[in-house]
């Protein structure tokens, strides 16, 4: 229906047109108030208009109101309601904003006293926590008590807030007591690390001291090995791994006549003399050879520079008796060994070790399976079974080596 543009006055439900103005009408404490103009001199398109905005809005109201009854946290949607309350004054629409506002009302005060029971239960929840953090963090056990620590951290998080009055200072607390518990565990290993380190020293001043028992005899010398053992006994724990080497060299300085006499070789010239073996310089004569390993073994120090070369002289001198033993197999084998083609003399080498080797790791993976019924027997057994076990890694290691250089000679 068409008008004048000049109307006067028109009611029309839940407000009225005045002047080409559109009023929707006062409810609760919401004063009348303007929310569109007359479009077009079309009163009834532009008041549905209007209408149909209000509709919309109710069907909003309504999806909300369907989403809080379908989910498990309701209280999750408080702010959307409210926010879609506060916004009924200000909407520009015509309908029946109180019986609107009345329904969000209602559902405001349901989701309100929801969250309140959440509270509450989320209070007992974090004391009970606050209790069990307080056990733990006085557990003697710093691996168990960290576990238990972690644990309730959380849960703690997992826990939604408690009601206003408490939740700041259950906060404070609760964080307050988790950082002082990771600061004392700090601290405890800070000190235990020192303590470790003062101990590791006071063992090196007692190595240090017995190195002097080689220039004292009788009663001194006895009385001081007797202040060394009790000041050694009454030193503390370390690391087992420092311990250990520590542990051998003061008791090896306690027995002058083995610890107190100097390398009687030198491993730097029993090294020269193998290296020159090697690259065929001097023949191999297996009566020197056997002199030299007795040397070797004859070597006993403690310096890391003299240890490191016997090492290399060792592991050089078993290098040459493998390739030694190899060429007497080949030659006991074949007659005519030597008037072969070198690379068919390799060839056959290469077999020879190559059947050497199968039995060797046959024998190490023997050994290996063996091993832990020794690991529950005395510790020197298991010592024992340790060395045998190297010994043939060696000998594998050491064909293997000799089968890589032979086979890059073909």
């Amino acid at each position: 229906m068409n008008v004048n543009s000049k109307m006067s006055h028109k009611e029309i439900p839940y407000g009225y047109v005045k002047a080409d103005k559109i009023y929707l009408k006062s409810w609760n404490d919401h004063q009348e108030r303007e929310v569109g103009t007359v479009r077009n001199e079309d009163v009834d398109a532009s008041v549905e208009y209007f209408v149909k905005k209000f509709q919309e809005l109710t069907e909003k109201s309504q999806e909300l109101e369907e989403k809080i009854e379908k989910a498990e946290n309701k209280g999750s949607f408080l702010m959307k309601l409210v926010h879609l309350r506060e916004g009924l004054a200000s909407h520009d629409g015509l309908g029946d904003y109180k019986t609107l506002d009345n329904k969000l009302s209602i559902l405001q005060k349901q989701l309100e006293e929801i969250i309140h029971q959440n509270r509450l239960r989320n209070l007992e929840i974090k004391k009970a926590l606050l209790v069990e953090l307080g056990e733990a963090v006085e557990l003697f056990n710093w691996k168990e008590s960290t576990e238990k620590v972690h644990d309730i951290k959380e849960r703690w998080l997992k826990t939604g807030n408690a009601t206003p009055e408490e939740n700041g200072q259950l906060e404070e607390v609760f964080w307050t007591k988790h950082q002082s518990f990771f600061d004392r565990k700090k601290a405890f290993y800070e000190d235990k690390k020192r303590l470790m380190a003062n101990r590791q020293r006071e063992y090196e001043q007692i190595i240090s001291e017995a190195s002097i028992l080689r220039t004292l005899k009788g009663k001194a010398y006895f009385d001081k090995v007797k202040e060394l053992k009790a000041r050694w006994q009454e030193n503390g724990n370390i690391p087992a791994d420092i311990y250990n080497g520590l542990h051998r060299a003061f008791y090896a300085l306690l027995k002058p006549q083995r610890s107190f006499r100097p390398p009687i070789a030198n491993p730097e010239a029993v090294l020269d003399t193998l290296k020159a073996i090697e690259s065929g310089q001097k023949p191999f004569d297996k009566r020197e050879v056997d002199e030299l390993r007795k040397t070797l073994k004859s070597i006993r120090s403690y310096d890391p520079a003299i240890k490191q070369k016997r090492k290399e002289a060792m592991s050089l001198l078993q290098f040459l008796m493998e390739k030694d033993f190899v060429e007497k197999i080949c030659q006991k084998r074949n007659p005519d060994f030597r008037q072969l083609p070198e690379e068919q003399q390799i060839k056959l080498r290469i077999k020879i070790t190559k059947e050497l080797l199968i039995r060797d790791q046959s024998e190490l993976d023997k050994y290996l399976s063996n091993a832990d019924q020794y690991s529950t027997r005395s510790g020197e057994m298991a010592q024992m079974m340790e060395r045998k076990i190297q010994q043939q890694r060696n000998k594998v290691q050491v064909k293997k080596t000799l089968i890589e250089i032979m086979e890059k000679a073909i």
